[in-house]
């Protein structure tokens, strides 16, 4: 299994875990073609191929702006033999809302009459990976659906696609949006889980660890952050599909 059909395989089975759909098998489309088809991931299931499109955002003012500016930061940090850097997220709204119409522009122009009972697109972003984090985290609070509608209905409306997804790994919140074929944007956020929040101002006021040591009760939130971070950089890295077989 190649590299960049490993890491498509990774996106879509996050996708379908989060919407409950277990797979049967995993196909290449593109394995004994000598050009890409369009379609880039097949999950069959339940006797049913899904030919899914995966692209991630890019949130620069231009296509693969953010994302080539990130990649120079991440090499000279490793040049000068270290392991982390320092870049800006995109904060504009209608810049993030642009990099999606972008995007499903892109991928809607290459709709063709494929061969599957139904054609998915897949828009992830928050990737952990280096050099691809800021490049394409998208603070999901910031992002309408409204806003979406408006930039993208008309291109998806021209697509092939039966269903479109946005879907950050990384994100503020646990969010998903969806588009289905003749509707408009929904977005789901899935709860929180009690462990995860954090505690409140007033809570912290009256957290006896805060309290007495406040400095040192930092650093070891700051630390313990860090590590939950690497975990999902550990999972990323080494997620398998493990709902069905490669084909």
């Amino acid at each position: 299994m190649n590299t960049k059909f490993a890491g498509e395989i990774q996106r879509v089975a996050l996708l379908l875990g989060r919407l409950g759909i277990g797979v049967d098998e995993w196909r290449d489309p593109n394995a004994s073609q000598k050009h890409e088809s369009g379609i880039d991931v097949v999950a069959v299931v339940q006797g049913r191929t899904i030919g899914v499109q995966v692209t991630d955002v890019d949130t620069g003012d231009f296509a693969g702006e953010a994302g080539r500016a990130e990649m120079a930061l991440a090499k000279a940090a490793h040049r000068d033999g270290k392991t982390t850097y320092a870049g800006w997220g995109q904060n504009d709204p209608d810049k993030l809302v642009e990099a999606f119409a972008r995007a499903i522009a892109r991928k809607s122009t290459h709709s063709q009459s494929w061969e599957f009972d139904e054609v998915w697109l897949l828009i992830t972003a928050g990737i952990p990976q280096h050099g691809r984090v800021v490049s394409t985290m998208v603070f999901t609070p910031w992002v309408s659906v409204d806003a979406l509608d408006s930039a993208t209905l008309p291109a998806l409306g021209r697509s092939g696609y039966a269903r479109a997804f946005f879907l950050p790994i990384l994100s503020v919140e646990d969010a998903l949006y969806e588009w289905r074929r003749n509707g408009q944007w929904q977005k789901s956020v899935a709860p929180s889980r009690p462990e995860d929040r954090g505690l409140s101002m007033d809570e912290v006021l009256r957290d006896p660890e805060w309290l007495a040591d406040p400095h040192g009760k930092a650093l070891r939130e700051a630390a313990r952050a860090v590590e939950e971070l690497r975990a999902r950089q550990w999972f990323w890295m080494h997620l398998q599909p493990a709902t069905g077989n490669q084909g």
